[in-house]
């Protein structure tokens, strides 16, 4: 008989099995067992607090009738004692009444509250209980036993009717359940983000093809095939051009230049501007002062106009329609290409963010899982 008692008591033991798409409403439920019990504790300290209110009134009234008069104690003692006596007294009806005034309050609020009440009379009325008990001791005793009883009496219904840890697991299983739905949510999020960021690098992709085919076909077009001939000779007149530049520049033998008109400021700062960039200071030397300055010098100076007028003339090249057409195209390519990384980019960072949120959901089932075991629930899934 004995072993199967404590097969019984085995089997009573073992936790109920909850799957975490019931927990939440399990969950509900015991929230709901635990408010009743504590509506149920509300009721069972009204009733004490009613029956105190009572007793208290029955106390005072039999501390009011204690003749200090008639005590042999000096009358010094005796006023002491009743004072305090009153004081006493003022402190039991302040409990009494603190006491009924948080009737109206919720549960967890009013538990508080009437712990609050019952310790500030003890703190408040300590005083004022050992100096009248000098003369009193039966009476005022006994009323302070009333209330110490109740306070027990209250404790005991608490204690009895409610469990905060039970409840503080529950909420905390709730918020873990919510964070999991949180989890879901921003998981959900980033897919329709990377698919959304997929479609759209199927569509630049496509956006790409075009471009590369528009500038494929831009490139085999008769009017590119002119362009680029036209850019050759011109890269060629640039080439001749300069070499030509380069022959002046010897012949005109700046350096010497500027030795010989070292004494004179303004002729040196147009063959300094000559020495630092010979192209762009004949270009903008719009009065050929160069000419003068080297016939001066008994330099040769032929052919400096006409370099000026080769240097203007491949400076003011004016860009072809294809040549424009080709930048274009190839800029928009670019800007389509980075698009299409930049996305990708993306994708990634979106893919980062639902293993983590995977990794978070995890850790917090598995907390699940051992805290339900605290409230005897086991996670079967």
């Amino acid at each position: 008989m004995a072993w199967r008692d404590i097969f019984r008591k085995k089997e009573e033991k073992e936790n109920e099995k909850v799957s975490f798409s019931q927990l939440s409403e399990k969950l509900k439920r015991e929230r709901k067992k635990i408010d009743d019990e504590k509506l149920k504790a509300k009721k069972e300290i009204i009733n004490e607090i009613n029956k105190l209110n009572l007793e208290i009134k029955e106390k005072i009234s039999g501390l009011e009738k204690v003749n200090i008069d008639s005590k042999k104690e000096e009358e010094r003692i005796k006023l002491i004692v009743k004072e305090n006596l009153r004081h006493y007294i003022d402190y039991l009806n302040r409990l009494v009444s603190s006491l009924k005034n948080s009737e109206t309050l919720e549960p967890e609020e009013y538990f508080k509250s009437i712990d609050q009440s019952f310790y500030n009379f003890s703190k408040n009325s300590k005083m004022a209980f050992e100096k009248a008990t000098i003369l009193i001791g039966r009476e005022i005793g006994e009323a302070k036993e009333t209330v110490n009883s109740a306070c027990r009496n209250i404790n005991s219904i608490l204690k009895s009717r409610t469990n905060a840890e039970k409840e503080k697991l529950s909420q905390q299983l709730e918020k873990m359940l919510e964070s999991m739905d949180d989890f879901d949510e921003c998981r959900r999020n980033s897919e329709i983000i990377a698919k959304e960021l997929v479609s759209m690098i199927e569509e630049m992709e496509n956006k790409r093809k075009q471009a590369e085919n528009e500038i494929e076909k831009i490139r085999k077009s008769e009017e590119y095939a002119q362009f680029e001939e036209e850019k050759e000779e011109r890269k060629m007149e640039k080439q001749e051009l300069e070499r030509d530049i380069l022959k002046i520049k010897e012949n005109i033998d700046l350096k010497h230049l500027a030795k010989f008109f070292h004494n004179d400021p303004k002729k040196s700062e147009i063959i300094k501007k000559y020495l630092e960039n010979f192209g762009h200071a004949l270009k903008y030397d719009s009065n050929l002062e160069i000419i003068s300055l080297g016939k001066e010098a008994g330099k040769n100076m032929e052919n400096m106009e006409e370099i000026r007028a080769r240097i203007e003339k491949s400076e003011n090249q004016v860009i072809s329609g294809v040549e424009e057409k080709l930048k274009e195209e190839k800029q928009g390519l670019g800007k389509i290409s980075m698009q299409i990384i930049r996305a990708h980019e993306e994708i990634g960072k979106e893919k980062d963010k639902i293993a983590r949120f995977e990794e978070k959901k995890k850790h917090t089932k598995k907390e699940i899982r051992e805290r339900a075991k605290l409230l005897d629930f086991e996670i079967i899934d």
